[in-house]
């Protein structure tokens, strides 16, 4: 028996969404209804609704939490990819990105320089 899991994030803007699945390595469709379905990878047949920034998916119970943990790293592609963008609206260049160990999390670290 498989469970509908609705997860409500901030993915609203459709190319930064795009970069983020492209980064996560999946591969999506996308059509007129601002709606962008995911087609492969753990997270294939969930879809995220651009105009409300729902993602809406499956969840097999035999796959335990791993889905759960996909689409909060889809979040966080996301979250950086938002950020570059602003960064380069600003005029700002991105010289480094690392994950780091803060405070026992593991947190996207970047450096920045003015153009």
């Amino acid at each position: 028996m498989s469970h509908r899991i609705t997860t409500k994030t901030e993915i609203k803007d459709r190319d930064v969404a795009k970069k983020a699945l492209d980064t996560a390595g999946y591969s999506y469709t996308e059509d007129s209804s601002n709606r962008l379905t995911i087609t492969s990878g753990n997270l294939r047949g969930a879809w995220i609704d651009l105009s409300s920034g729902t993602i809406v998916g499956d969840r097999d119970p035999g796959y335990g939490n791993h889905k759960i943990k996909d689409m909060n790293a889809l979040k966080a592609y996301y979250t950086e990819q938002k950020l570059l963008k602003e960064a380069v609206s600003q005029g700002i260049q991105i010289t480094n990105r690392s994950m780091q160990k803060i405070g026992g999390r593991e947190k996207l670290v970047l450096r920045a320089m003015t153009a």
